[in-house]
């Protein structure tokens, strides 16, 4: 079989743009699109060893781990290793997953050639049908993808956007059941953000009382009272303009809500947040 180079870089790309798109439904995260773009064009000029002479499998192997874990810093960044190494495994979960659902829609469907050298594929096959199977597998992966989350348990995980003062952060939140937090003269429910994920929206007053060397109550700033095992205390909070929250099966707005700020990271990097889940009750869903 001939082998064209501007084909196998372009069927390359395309597909390894959709694995990490798929990857990024599953983990989740919010890549930026050239993120993506570059991630995919590193995975796709890997694939020129297909014209090299056969190397070893245990070279082969390790080659392709290691241009496994540079598309993933690439695409996703390096928080923690516990976040990098569920980003390797979601990503290798939906590689082999694409994999058998292309073969298996091929070879049923449309039997193609296919050329395969150091674990390289190089398919004969026509755009359209290349471009119709991708989707297909792709909307299959997201509807697998909805249906686990739809069984995980209630504490789980959702994307929020928080606007203040004309300003917006992007945070992953955990909700959590132990959190029910309100505060004491509204009643609105009390999520809890860590500092530095939040900080550039903050009100000015709040951010003085974290960069103050002796950080003390006054009345610049509203505080809400927690209890826990360890102890109690006092946490400054503040009432964002808007919070939206979304997962795969959700998406509202939130305006009656305040957010405490705490000085610690929270979650080992996988999330930044933590909701109140009353704020699913009140929205009725």
């Amino acid at each position: 079989m001939t082998v064209y180079v501007d084909v196998l870089l372009i069927v390359n790309l395309y597909i390894n743009y959709i694995l990490l798109l798929c990857t990024s439904k599953i983990i989740p995260s919010k890549p930026e699109q050239v993120r993506i773009l570059i991630s995919s064009v590193i995975g796709s000029i890997y694939g020129l060893i297909i014209f090299l002479p056969d190397l070893p499998k245990i070279v082969e192997l390790l080659s392709k781990i290691i241009v496994s874990v540079i598309m993933i810093i690439i695409c996703f960044g390096f928080i923690n290793t516990r976040q990098f190494i569920r980003g390797i495994m979601s990503f290798l979960a939906v590689s082999f997953t694409f994999a058998g659902l292309m073969y298996l829609i091929w070879t049923a469907v449309a039997p193609i050639n296919m050329y395969l050298a150091n674990g390289i594929a190089y398919f004969d096959i026509d755009l359209k049908v290349l471009v119709i199977t991708t989707i297909a597998c792709f909307i299959i992966i997201c509807a697998i993808n909805f249906f686990i989350s739809r069984k995980a348990p209630k504490s789980s995980i959702y994307q929020l956007t928080v606007t203040n003062s004309g300003k917006s952060a992007e945070l992953t939140g955990l909700c959590d059941t132990g959190n029910s937090l309100r505060e004491a003269f509204s009643g609105y429910p009390v999520f809890i953000s860590q500092y530095d994920a939040i900080k550039e929206i903050l009100p000015q007053s709040v951010r003085n009382y974290f960069n103050s060397t002796e950080p003390k109550a006054d009345g610049s700033i509203r505080f809400v009272v927690y209890n826990t095992i360890s102890g109690s205390g006092l946490l400054p909070t503040f009432r964002p303009d808007e919070v939206r929250i979304k997962s795969l099966s959700r998406n509202f707005t939130v305006n009656d809500v305040y957010i405490a700020v705490i000085d610690k990271n929270l979650g080992n990097g996988e999330y930044q947040i933590i909701l109140n889940p009353s704020v699913f009750e009140e929205a009725k869903l």
